[in-house]
């Protein structure tokens, strides 16, 4: 039995912005120590404060919630876990992070992306 499709006219407009719920971004880094020797000291402060920045709450264009933790063990040094409607804010602090002073001494060891409802 074949079914019609549902007309068009009933459809919402296609959007990668959640209406209910929130795309979150789980990121997890290790620190390249051999990377991070290459950086002066002075970057490596800059790179610090730029990072603190770049994960601070409230900031312009930044996900609407996030956290960051320090993670034990030896699969990964640092955490993010960021939330916000729009997929492309997430993906944004991701190149922001690696663009910035520290990127290349932070290592992505695992990400993934999922949806709160």
């Amino acid at each position: 039995m074949s079914h019609r499709p549902p007309s068009a006219a009933n459809l919402p407009a296609p959007t990668v912005k959640m209406q209910d719920g929130w795309h979150a971004l789980h990121l997890y880094y290790s620190v390249d120590q051999q990377a991070l020797n290459a950086i002066s000291p002075a970057e490596r402060q800059k790179g610090r404060d730029e990072l603190v920045a770049l994960l601070t709450q409230g900031r312009a264009g930044a996900p609407t919630r996030f956290q960051a933790s320090i993670v034990s063990g030896h699969k990964a040094d640092l955490g993010v876990i960021a939330f916000d409607p729009d997929p492309l804010v997430l993906d944004r602090l991701k190149h922001e992070i690696r663009s910035s002073i520290l990127g290349p001494a932070l290592r992505l060891n695992y990400s993934f992306v999922s949806i709160t409802e």
